[in-house]
């Protein structure tokens, strides 16, 4: 618990010097948009004051939950690759587990190898078999970017290494369709139409559609390698982060979820999420079905704290 609280907390002085020297930084020489400063209680929610007696508050107590979530991220983004790589596996796997859960019709598999000995291949991450035939092909990227190239006035310089990833996904999509087209993959029927999309964890593409012709020129070049790959391999990619599918897949039966993913990569909904192509902002609410997990399913170390707070119980 103790490092746990030296990790999230700081002492009211220091924070407060810490805020005005992230501020100071972004707003040199007018490099960031006023409007969009950051909020260092996002990465330190918990204040404490030792002049009232080494008392906490949390202002916002939501931030702690984000800090605890999606906010650990940039904890371990610098550590060791292994650390990244088992990230990046329980991304894949969750995303599985939650398409399964939530469109039982939907049989999904992990990456599988295929190919030759001399030539060998591996599909996307996650293929989502409707029947007897893939109808959605998911690359997923456990990529997320920094504050400062999320409101960076040129947010494709600031965060380069973020978009080429998306663009990698881009054309590894493509390439699957083109070698399920031309022969090369044989495993399982790939419907004509079928649908290429990139999971990511943020939702920050939706905002950054300008990119989008760099992101797909990228993709083209990253495809030049690729024999026999045609205009119809490479189709427009659905983008969509791992909360926004959820919020889709929660209101949502199988036809449903594959019409909307199909809606979207037309015109008049570039750059909507998909729930809101679901149901946009005019029409009634729609059922939500609950969630499919309990915490401990996806949260490993749940059963592990819950069973030292009852110990503690015990004790006491």
């Amino acid at each position: 618990m103790d490092l746990t609280i030296d990790l999230i907390s700081k002492e009211l002085f220091t924070l407060r010097e810490l805020t005005r020297e992230r501020i100071d930084t972004l707003t040199a020489a007018n490099k960031s948009n006023l409007a969009y400063l950051p909020s260092t209680l996002r990465q330190f929610p918990i204040v404490s004051s030792v002049a009232v007696g080494k008392k906490f508050i949390s202002p916002f107590p939501q931030l702690i939950i984000f800090r605890a979530t999606s906010g650990l991220y940039f904890d371990l983004c610098d550590g060791p690759k292994t650390m990244m790589d088992e990230a990046r596996e329980r991304f894949e796997q969750y995303g599985k587990m939650l398409i399964e859960a939530r469109c039982p019709r939907f049989k999904v598999s992990r990456e599988q190898p295929f190919g030759t000995r001399k030539r060998p291949l591996k599909t996307p991450d996650l293929l989502v078999q409707d029947g007897d035939k893939i109808s959605v092909v998911f690359e997923c990227k456990a990529t997320k970017l920094t504050f400062q190239a999320q409101y960076a006035e040129n947010q494709y310089e600031a965060a380069s290494g973020a978009y080429n990833q998306i663009a990698k996904g881009m054309s590894q999509l493509w390439r699957f369709f083109a070698r399920a087209r031309n022969g090369t993959y044989t495993d399982m029927p790939v419907a004509p139409d079928a649908v290429g999309v990139v999971l990511t964890l943020d939702s920050w593409f939706a905002l950054t559609r300008q990119h989008l012709p760099a992101i797909r020129a990228k993709a083209v070049e990253l495809c030049a390698d690729e024999p026999h790959i045609i205009p119809e391999d490479m189709r427009d990619i659905v983008f969509c982060s791992i909360d926004d599918l959820d919020d889709l897949l929660a209101v949502s039966d199988e036809d449903q979820t594959l019409e909307v993913l199909r809606k979207a990569l037309l015109p008049q909904y570039e750059g909507w999420e998909l729930a809101n192509i679901r149901r946009p902002a005019w029409e009634e609410p729609l059922e939500r079905k609950a969630y499919p997990f309990h915490v401990a399913d996806v949260l490993p170390l749940w059963e592990e704290v819950g069973g030292e707070r009852r110990q503690r119980r015990q004790c006491d």
